[in-house]
């Protein structure tokens, strides 16, 4: 300890020591007799800079009562001082969840956990705050046992690490400042070694399953794996997988869907694509897509719905039904044992899942009728002859009268629907159905009211050709297929 004053009283010797923080002061006492000596008298001899307040008037009493009897009195804390009180340094806080591997497994009221959720990080949109820097705090001064005043060390401010897909701007509230973090894209916010970025690109490297969940994101997923029967795989910009699919759902508005490897539907699972599909091979799938669908070697009992076309001249496509606008094209159609495989060449609207949502809706409005029809019977269309019923018959065909007139007044509305749909619809005046290689028998091709059937095996390259303009079939050396996208005012057609 440091030696900080000497005083004399009488036979006292009286000396002060503070530690290397100066916050405490100790006397030692040496006495050559007794000494009688106050409180106050006692006071007086420490050095007069000690703020009142740090001074320990009930250890100075004690020591009074010590020096009166003639005992020594050694290292006595006679005043504390006040420490400094170091600033807050700054901080990032968050206000989204980053992608990260660890996942929120949360137990539903049975203890049951839903492995297909996992949230594993949080869709970002353009111009959305992630995060908040605060700025550090300036701390508070102490003061030293004799008087001083010890300065607080300021905090340190937060130095925010990021990439160009993210802004700082500073802001204000509730007379505080700090600064805010937002997205210059959209994606997920990612950190790598403290530096931050908003990736537009989510890549699983072990494909998904239970470790990953069902993905929602509003960027691109790129799978380098399998995707695992069960889960779904929903994006904005499109999806890339690089191995299988089994029963999984997946779903992008904006992009392209690419399967390198197979696919495989079954009752689950679907494809809903706002570009372009393409697979290696696809069994016993349905896939609603706005661009082309793209076979490399096969598909089996699929159910193909595109506004574009089938474009697979080197895949077989066998079974199943293809619900197309701009045609199809296949290495072959069908197979050598002549298995049901239906074309249908129709218009834009028609392709659309809207469209096929409301027929299917009509149809069910169309077997209600029908039901209530039969317990209607002839008073389905004589209905005044239900006042002649008696009770309770009458009141039961009465209300079995409401809701046909209920139904068939909805499903009406849903004709009425479908001829506006109709009537706004893109068709392309000619319309091609390719085979490189073979037409197999079982191949069904319907273009408006007109069918046409492959009862024999025709070699190819052929083109089955509609012509809308005079309802017609017509089979040709092969010919390109046209397109509808763009639409063009010398190509097309309303119907």
């Amino acid at each position: 300890m440091q030696q900080v004053f000497t005083q004399k009283h009488e036979a006292l010797t009286l000396v002060g020591k503070v530690e290397e923080d100066r916050l405490k002061l100790f006397v030692d006492c040496t006495l050559e007799a007794p000494v009688a000596i106050t409180r106050d008298q006692f006071v007086a001899l420490l050095p007069n800079t000690i703020p009142a307040d740090f001074i320990h008037h009930q250890v100075i009493d004690d020591i009074c009562a010590a020096l009166a009897k003639g005992e020594k009195v050694e290292a006595r804390r006679v005043a504390k001082g006040v420490a400094s009180e170091d600033g807050a340094d700054g901080k990032l806080v968050l206000l989204v969840k980053k992608f990260s591997t660890d996942a929120e497994i949360k137990e539903d009221e049975r203890g049951w956990v839903n492995y297909r959720e996992l949230h594993l990080f949080e869709n970002i949109r353009v111009d959305q705050a992630v995060a908040r820097v605060y700025p550090p705090k300036p701390g508070k001064d102490g003061t030293d046992v004799l008087g001083k005043r010890i300065a607080a060390k300021p905090g340190k401010p937060f130095k925010f690490s990021g990439d160009q897909s993210l802004k700082v701007e500073e802001a204000r509230e509730e007379g505080s400042s700090y600064q805010v973090v937002k997205a210059v894209k959209a994606g997920m916010l990612v950190e790598d070694n403290g530096r931050y970025q908003i990736k537009e690109e989510l890549v699983l490297p072990k494909g998904v399953d239970a470790h990953v969940g069902n993905i929602d994101f509003i960027g691109k997923v790129i799978v380098r794996g399998d995707v695992a029967p069960g889960f779904q795989i929903k994006s904005v910009k499109g999806i890339e997988i690089s191995g299988n699919v089994n029963s999984a759902v997946l779903i992008t508005s904006d992009g392209d869907i690419l399967v390198k490897g197979f696919i495989h539907g079954g009752e689950q699972g679907r494809v809903v694509c706002g570009g372009s599909f393409s697979a290696a091979v696809a069994h016993n799938l349905r896939v609603d897509a706005k661009g082309d669908v793209v076979i490399i070697k096969e598909a089996v009992d699929c159910q193909f719905q595109t506004t574009a076309a089938v474009r697979s001249p080197r895949a077989q496509i066998v079974g199943g039904s293809a619900k197309v606008v701009d045609g199809i094209e296949g290495k072959r159609l069908g197979n050598d044992a002549g298995k049901p495989t239906h074309i249908e060449l129709c218009s834009d609207q028609e392709a659309s899942p809207e469209f096929a949502k409301l027929i299917l809706d009509i149809q069910n409005h169309e077997k209600a009728l029908s039901v209530l029809k039969v317990h209607l019977g002839p008073y389905t269309e004589n209905p005044a002859r239900i006042a002649l019923l008696k009770s309770p018959l009458r009141e039961k065909m009465e209300e079995l009268l409401r809701k046909y007139r209920t139904i068939d007044e909805s499903r009406n509305k849903l004709l009425g629907r479908r001829k506006v749909m109709l009537e706004g619809a893109l068709f392309i005046p000619v319309v091609r159905v390719n085979a490189q290689e073979f037409f197999f028998s079982g191949v069904r091709v319907k273009a408006d009211e007109e069918v046409y059937v492959f009862n024999d095996v025709l070699k190819g390259p052929k083109t089955l050709e509609f012509s809308r303009e005079t309802k017609k079939f017509e089979l040709v050396e092969i010919r390109p297929l046209e397109s509808s996208s763009p639409p063009k005012e010398q190509d097309t057609k309303k119907k």
